[in-house]
């Protein structure tokens, strides 16, 4: 008798798993053309063997799929044609063969179900595998390898299932939108045999997501302003961000990308309002976009004698004004009207908005900047009929209005 299959033969000892065959194989050393005939049976060790079975010489059988791990013997006889088995078992012992072998199964283990499959990076999923093992009835345990560099993990299993979760927090490698893992499954039963399933597990990329960009606005008129960036990833540290920074909003980002979350933008001097565009990408080509307004503001001398306005010596916490008159920053929170005179151009500031007779108003900041000449001389300030015509012994400046030219395009 001759067994092929899944055998090993271990210190003598020989060791069947499943998918075996075992061949019926006799011959007559007299009559060689003899055609005999062929019984066997089989049964574990320890018990009573069981009633012969009729086979062909050279036929094939297997023991059943639901038969036991452990010690098993197969007695195997022949007899010509001439001669019958006795019923009664009387057949001389030397011409039963027996053959004495241990049975170890394994697990049959069915491909592995993965929920939500595609998954997102930082999502969690549940892997599912059931398995069978009519041969050990015994609890079984099982491992997951996730193929992600992480340490293999236990499952739990209840009955014929196994159950584990798991969150891949990356998608490697880098410069991916999505990658494939191979998440393999390994049950184990109770004698030690083990045996995996595997299944591919695709994992996309998650742009980041942008939790704040706080600044330093209202920002002096002339100083630079300071955007900051707060984005999170679910990549962590293996998805490194980089930063970029549209700083006149054009499109274009002129800072960046650095690893740095935070950059200095140099504003449009006459505009109240600067909208900044900020760019946050991942490695795994995620990109996020965002922006933030930044608030110009400009000191002013205010007179509540005359209603003159004019602009402090300094700009920004250092403004300093005469002891007559208050520092008023513009722009305000509400509009502000300043009545400008229509033959000195010299403004000045109405609380109600009304502006009299030989005044034309002008709106911080919704009428847009607001180019004045300020004098060396005594500092006072006037409007120019045109920006920039100031005299020699004038400076020029600009009171910051409406938003900037570059948000406007």
């Amino acid at each position: 008798m001759n067994v092929t299959g899944e055998v090993t033969v271990d210190g003598g000892t020989t060791y069947i798993a499943q998918h075996h065959t075992f061949t019926l194989s006799a011959a007559d050393l007299v009559f060689t053309n003899s055609k005999l005939n062929t019984q066997y049976r089989y049964y574990p060790d320890g018990q009573t063997p069981g009633e012969w079975l009729s086979g062909t010489n050279g036929g094939t059988f297997s023991l059943p799929a639901d038969a036991l791990d452990g010690v098993w013997h197969i007695d195997f006889r022949s007899e010509d044609p001439c001669h019958t088995f006795a019923e009664d078992d009387s057949l001389a012992p030397e011409s039963i063969q027996t053959f004495t072998f241990v049975l170890d199964t394994y697990p049959e283990v069915d491909v592995p179900v993965v929920v939500a499959s595609p998954s997102d990076e930082g999502e969690e999923i549940t892997v599912t595998a059931t398995f069978s093992h009519p041969g050990d009835p015994n609890p079984h345990t099982c491992m997951l390898d996730y193929g992600d560099g992480t340490d293999p993990q236990p499952g739990v299993v209840v009955e014929t299932t196994c159950t584990a979760t798991h969150t891949f927090a990356d998608d490697n490698p880098a410069n991916t939108a999505s990658d494939v893992y191979n998440v393999k499954v390994t049950v184990t039963d109770n004698d030690g045999d083990p045996n995996t399933n595997n299944v591919d597990q695709t994992v996309n990329n998650v742009a980041p997501t942008i939790t704040g960009i706080p600044t330093n606005s209202p920002v002096p008129q002339g100083q630079l302003a300071t955007i900051t960036v707060n984005a999170t990833d679910p990549g962590a540290a293996g998805d490194p961000l980089t930063y970029a920074f549209d700083c006149d909003d054009d499109g274009t980002y002129e800072v960046g990308p650095q690893s740095e979350n935070s950059a200095n933008c140099a504003l449009d001097p006459e505009a109240a309002f600067s909208t900044i565009g900020v760019q946050v990408s991942d490695d795994d080509l995620g990109v996020t976009v965002g922006s933030v307004e930044i608030k110009q503001t400009l000191s002013m001398c205010y007179s509540s004698q005359t209603g003159g306005i004019t602009p402090s010596a300094t700009n920004g916490p250092d403004a300093t004004c005469p002891a007559s008159s208050t520092i008023v920053v513009l722009p305000l929170t509400n509009s502000t009207t300043l009545c400008i005179n229509a033959y000195t151009g010299r403004p000045i500031w109405k609380a109600n908005g009304q502006c009299q007779t030989g005044y034309r108003p002008h709106i911080v900041p919704d009428d847009g900047p607001l180019h004045y000449c300020r004098s060396l001389w005594t500092s006072q300030m006037r409007i120019p009929l045109k920006p920039g015509q100031c005299n020699t012994n004038e400076t020029a400046g600009v009171i910051p209005g409406g938003v900037s030219r570059s948000a406007n395009r």
